[in-house]
């Protein structure tokens, strides 16, 4: 800001307040006024006919011009100050009928010295304008006052019958007295509010710059949010397509290799196709690892609460771990160290996940054995589930600690290469234990094991709600035979489509395929079908856009499932939006396909 704007913007700021300042004086005076009129008349009544020579009391003719006349010395100001508050006009009508008033006071009461008082009284009143020229009119009027009736008429100033020619100098010393005190006063006052003004206006300054800044901080806030948000939506797209796309040949490869499984007689054989699975089966949990981080870091990771038996959780990952253990020579064992837990409403699945990951990452480290330790404690209507896994390797060192939890972190490089792992197993075991609102962490020494833990809060599971039944297999040649249904798939790799065929074989199914949705809805056309396989992503036309057309279209409707690799909640919804049925995921689960096929006919 210049000094020029600056010294206007003070200048402003004073005048602003002046006026206010002003126009409160004005509405002190108008009252004040009024009620020294009252005053006037009281005073012309029952005093003014003391205070003059006699014996006799009776009320003057001149007297009842006194109170006329002051009726009409306050009328103008007052006025003044409802047409024009905190005018000069105002100001000056006000200074001047003060002490128009204060002299016919001082004739009212005969000249009495207690009456001078209202003088400089009202001098002292004017000074609340802080303006040192309406002090002016005033002093003149009173000094002309006191002069012209001094000299002709001193009974009604002095209260003596003879007047004595200087005596008005000793009254106009004391007022201009006053008056120099009261100017220095407001001359002291108008620093005060220039003072006041440039700290204000220097204040607005500062509150104005930091309001910019606060705002362009605010607006590249936004704007850094804007694009981070954008570059998450960009990665969890980019690695759901990736998933997809992995996912996609991985569902070939792993039916592939069922299949096989199911056919091969050769011990060498089964052994490299087991092999294969094995590996297969790694690398689809490396990327449902990658598709859950994505999920964490967008916020967007769901559980599904369900009746749980926490026993049974994890005796089901002691024996999906005991082979492992055993193959590396290792000795898993689980135990419930409190009473029995009962039953509870929790993610079976994300609890088994991070339970899982818990023990791969013990065995990894282990060198003799790996404890599974499991307890319940009941808080406030809720059960604090605690879990711990207990192995004898390694170690991990306090510093190490701080960072294991982190994404994409391990201990350090040697350790990498010697057990592997993509640092992300424990990164999403603490999303999800976050999720939860649960506890994650670890106690160790380095050189005498680990003992990693999870605890997390869950509610009773309702008496009335059962425990799913364990799945019983479908799977049969005869199957299609007891649910005769004409299918059609719609896949556009070509290994998928022969995976497909196979696997709908055993289920003694022939089924017709195309290779996109514009080729399904021409098919459609020529023959009824009572199940269509859709794939959601295929070129032309996609599995989506194929649903939405069928769906208009005037024939018996097929139940139409959604077969995908993709695995996001938002594609999920797409495809039930567009009119499809069902959804599975790729791989394909055969027995799971078997149910929905066998649902059709119940």
């Amino acid at each position: 800001m210049g000094q020029l704007e600056k010294e206007k913007q003070i200048q402003d700021f004073i005048e602003r307040e002046q006026k206010i300042v002003s126009q409160n004086a004005d509405r002190s005076f108008r009252y004040l006024l009024m009620i020294e009129w009252v005053f006037g008349i009281v005073t012309a009544l029952f005093i003014s006919p003391k205070t003059w020579s006699g014996q006799m009391s009776e009320v003057h003719l001149h007297l009842w011009s006194s109170i006329l006349l002051g009726g009409i010395i306050v009328s103008f100001p007052i006025i003044l100050t409802y047409i024009r508050p905190g005018s000069k006009a105002s100001m000056y009508a006000i200074s001047s009928g003060q002490m128009l008033f204060g002299a016919l006071l001082i004739h009212l009461m005969g000249g009495r010295i207690e009456a001078h008082f209202y003088i400089f009284g009202t001098l002292a009143f004017l000074a609340t304008y802080r303006r040192w020229d309406v002090l002016i009119p005033a002093t003149v009027i009173i000094a002309i006052d006191h002069i012209i009736r001094g000299i002709y008429w001193p009974q009604s100033v002095y209260g003596v019958l003879t007047g004595q020619e200087w005596r008005f100098l000793e009254h106009a010393a004391w007022v201009l007295f006053e008056d120099a005190f009261l100017v220095v006063s407001i001359i002291q006052g108008q620093k005060d509010m220039r003072r006041i003004a440039t700290t204000s206006i220097e204040l607005k300054d500062l509150q104005q710059g930091l309001q910019r800044k606060v705002e362009e901080r605010t607006s590249e806030y936004l704007k850094a949010k804007e694009v981070a948000e954008e570059a998450l939506e960009v990665k969890a797209k980019f690695l759901a397509n990736m998933s997809h796309e992995i996912r996609t040949p991985m569902n070939a490869v792993l039916s592939c290799t069922s299949l096989l499984q199911d056919n091969l007689k050769n011990s060498e054989n089964i052994e490299l196709v087991s092999i294969l699975k094995k590996s297969g089966d790694n690398l689809l949990n490396i990327i449902d690892d990658i598709l859950d981080f994505s999920k964490m870091e967008a916020g967007v990771l769901k559980l599904e609460f369900k009746r749980i038996d926490i026993e049974e959780i994890v005796k089901d990952v002691f024996h999906l771990m005991s082979g492992k253990a055993s193959l590396l020579g290792i000795n898993i064992n689980y135990k419930n160290t409190s009473s029995s837990i009962p039953l509870l409403m929790g993610d079976e699945y994300r609890l088994k996940q991070v339970l899982i990951n818990l023990v791969n990452n013990a065995l990894k480290f282990s060198s003799k054995k790996v404890d599974i330790l499991y307890e319940s404690k009941k808080i406030n209507g809720f059960f604090e589930v605690s879990i711990s896994v207990i192995d004898d390797g390694i170690g991990i060192s306090n510093k190490n600690q701080e960072v294991l939890f982190k994404e994409f972190s391990q201990v350090d490089a040697s350790t990498t290469r010697k057990f592997g792992g993509t640092g992300l197993g424990l990164s999403i075991c603490k999303g999800i234990v976050d999720t939860m609102g649960g506890e994650i962490g670890l106690q160790s020494e380095e050189g005498k094991g680990a003992c990693f833990y999870f605890k997390v809060k869950l509610k009773p599971a309702p008496i009335n709600e059962s425990l799913k039944e364990p799945e019983t297999s479908l799977i049969d040649e005869n199957f299609a035979q007891k649910h005769p249904l004409k299918i059609l798939l719609a896949e556009d790799n070509q290994v998928n489509q022969v995976v497909a065929k196979k696997l709908l074989s055993k289920l003694g199914y022939q089924i017709d395929i195309v290779n996109n949705g514009k080729e399904a809805i021409e098919k459609i056309e020529e023959l009824h079908y009572d199940v269509i396989l859709m794939d959601q992503h295929m070129p032309e036309m996609d599995g989506v856009e194929a649903t939405i057309a069928i769906r208009k279209k005037k024939i018996k409707q097929p139940y139409i499932i959604a077969v995908t690799a993709s695995v996001l909640e938002e594609d999920k919804q797409k495809c039930f939006q567009a009119g499809m049925d069902h959804f599975i995921e790729k791989p394909i689960k055969l027995n799971y396909l078997a149910k929905i096929l066998n649902s059709l006919n119940s």
